[in-house]
């Protein structure tokens, strides 16, 4: 294993709140307090010949006294169309466009333009840009901050969560709000797709987790138990599906007086099967790995048993494909774990001298990035040996994008607004907001209404809601 400190990916020494990687693809997008959104290339970021030239390798904590990220030649593209800090950045499945949402409450779609004036032609970018990107929609009708968002197996919806204790699903390719889910009576801070395309998964401050069906938007579960005894005290609530849509890993949960992460199963009815326990403070964020895992032969074609042995735990069912899991947590640290072991296979202490607010995978499935509130992202790299060996063609099918879909570049910037009357998500075999489910969701809110409580409002050291 391998621990480097990006130096150059920086948001003005301001927390950076969100990152992710393209796949397909080398890019990485991050979001920051600095209300922009950065893109990097990879490859220049982790490459061995930057490691040569560095300090080893080795894990640094502190900044230099400028900022010099703007000069970076691993920076592609800052785009600057946030009014207010970035929560979240998220690529589409098939890597072809870029999703944001913040502080400003707005969700912004982006795209790679092979036009030498990209997005200097709406005035939005600084510095010295070797990409153009540009703006493809603005969706708008959330009342309060846009805390995370998630895309649609296909690729042509997207799904927003707010502070305004609702989650929006949008028609990407239509600009327009498709559904709006209500049942939250707290801040919604997580969001998640079903690879299987069946359910959406949001996390909310009120300690519940739902399950929305995709079919009528209509209320499938709630869950409480593992989160009743949560705090409020986080930005984030991120939880995540394997990629085989078999588990949900939900982050901001207890056992006994332990901070975990649970596991919810599909086989069990989504209970609580299994509790991650490593952090000592609470999990905020949780991340599959976009594949399946196994382990990995050697030349001879013989099993490599490494895995099997160390303090890091014993993989229980070895001939079987698993699934790994990135967790970060408010005690600064981040976690790797196999869907086939009780045990973490590392936990990284101290990484960060803040809050950990967002992981994401590496494209190649052996490195996880992890950005925090001091400003810094971490790259961890990893052997095959130690994690596994990343499976071709392990991606459940309902994740592969829709060559059909596109994003109509708009002739007129006001185009780009789809305001909160935009209602037409008639489109694959998704339902309309016509036929929505919205009684069966009243009705939910309805039986919950006697039992709301006080929603607290607390504000961070910078000012920022909780």
């Amino acid at each position: 294993m391998r621990v480097k400190r990006l130096s150059e990916v920086s948001h003005s020494f301001l927390p950076v709140f969100s990152l992710d990687v393209q796949n397909p693809g080398n890019r990485l997008a991050t979001g920051g307090n600095d209300n922009r959104v950065k893109i990097w290339d990879v490859g220049v970021l982790v490459s061995e010949e930057k490691e040569k030239k560095e300090s080893g390798g080795s894990l640094s904590i502190g900044n230099s006294s400028l900022d010099q990220s703007e000069s970076s030649p691993a920076l592609l593209a800052v785009l600057c169309n946030h009014s207010a800090p970035v929560n979240v950045v998220r690529w589409s499945p098939d890597g072809r466009y870029l999703a944001s949402g913040g502080d400003d409450r707005c969700v912004l779609v982006f795209y790679y333009s092979t036009s030498s004036l990209g997005n200097r032609a709406f005035g939005e970018s600084e510095g010295n840009s070797i990409e153009s990107w540009c703006l493809g929609a603005m969706l708008r009708g959330h009342e309060s901050n846009v805390t995370d968002l998630c895309w649609s197996p296909n690729g042509a919806f997207l799904v927003s969560c707010s502070l305004d204790n609702s989650v929006f699903v949008w028609d990407v390719t239509k600009r327009s709000r498709v559904a709006k889910l209500e049942g939250h009576l707290g801040f919604v801070k997580g969001v998640s797709w079903d690879p299987i395309n069946k359910f959406i998964a949001t996390a909310s401050d009120d300690h519940t987790v739902m399950l929305w069906r995709t079919d009528d938007w209509s209320l499938e579960q709630r869950i409480s138990g593992p989160f009743e005894k949560s705090g409020d005290n986080m930005f984030f609530r991120r939880l995540s599906w394997s990629p085989d849509g078999q588990l949900l890993a939900v982050p901001a949960a207890h056992q006994g007086k332990f901070h975990v992460a649970t596991l919810l199963s599909r086989n069990s009815q989504f209970e609580a099967s299994h509790s991650l326990v490593g952090h000592r403070q609470a999990v905020v964020v949780s991340r599959f790995a976009p594949g399946m895992y196994g382990i990995p032969q050697s030349k001879e074609g013989k099993k490599i048993d490494k895995m099997q042995e160390g303090k890091n735990g014993v993989l229980e069912d070895l001939d079987k494909a698993f699934s790994l899991c990135a967790l970060g947590s408010l005690d600064c640290g981040v976690s790797i774990w196999a869907s086939v072991s009780p045990r973490p296979l590392t936990v990284i202490k101290n990484l960060f001298q803040q809050a950990v607010h967002d992981v994401c995978w590496m494209a190649d499935g052996l490195g996880v990035l992890a950005c925090s509130g001091d400003g810094e992202v971490v790259a961890i790299s990893f052997l095959s040996s130690e994690i596994g060996q990343p499976l071709p063609n392990t991606i459940c099918p309902q994740r592969t994008p829709s060559a059909s879909h596109s994003l109509l570049i708009p002739q007129n910037p006001h185009h780009l607004v789809a305001g909160e009357n935009s209602r037409d998500g008639s489109r694959l075999s998704l339902p309309s907001a016509s036929n929505a489910g919205q009684s069966s969701v009243s009705d939910t809110v309805a039986e919950l209404e006697s039992a709301k409580r006080a929603q607290k409002v607390s504000l961070g050291k910078d000012g920022r809601k909780r």
